[in-house]
C-alpha cells in the first residue's frame, strides 16, 4: 500500500483506499478475481480494510481470500527502493 521512501501511498494503496473509503465492494472483487496475483493482493488488502469498518461483502468474496491466502504465491513486493524482490505475503 505504501512506498518505502516516506511510507506515502502508492498509486495502487490509492486505489484501494478510495474504494474501501467508497464502500465499492463491485470494484474490488473485480481486483479479486485478477489474473494477476499482486492486484489480487491488493485487493485482499481491501476486504480487510472493509473488515475494519464492519461492511460486509458477499461469502464468495471470501472464499476466494482463503484460497488466495492459502494458495501463499510468490510476489513482486516492494521494499523500500530495492526493487523486483519475490517474496511470498502470507
Amino acid at each position: 500500500m505504501y512506498c518505502g521512501d516516506g511510507s506515502p501511498y502508492t498509486k495502487e494503496g490509492l486505489q484501494i483506499k478510495k474504494l474501501v473509503e467508497n464502500g465499492n465492494v463491485e470494484k474490488l472483487k473485480k481486483i479479486l478475481t485478477s489474473f494477476n496475483c499482486e492486484r489480487q493482493s491488493f485487493a485482499v488488502l481491501g476486504f480487510n480494510l472493509l473488515t475494519e469498518k464492519e461492511i460486509d461483502y458477499p461469502k464468495e468474496c471470501k472464499k476466494l481470500i482463503e484460497h488466495i491466502k492459502e494458495r501463499n504465491s510468490e510476489l513482486q513486493i516492494c521494499s523500500g527502493c530495492i526493487t523486483g524482490l519475490i517474496e511470498k505475503v502470507y
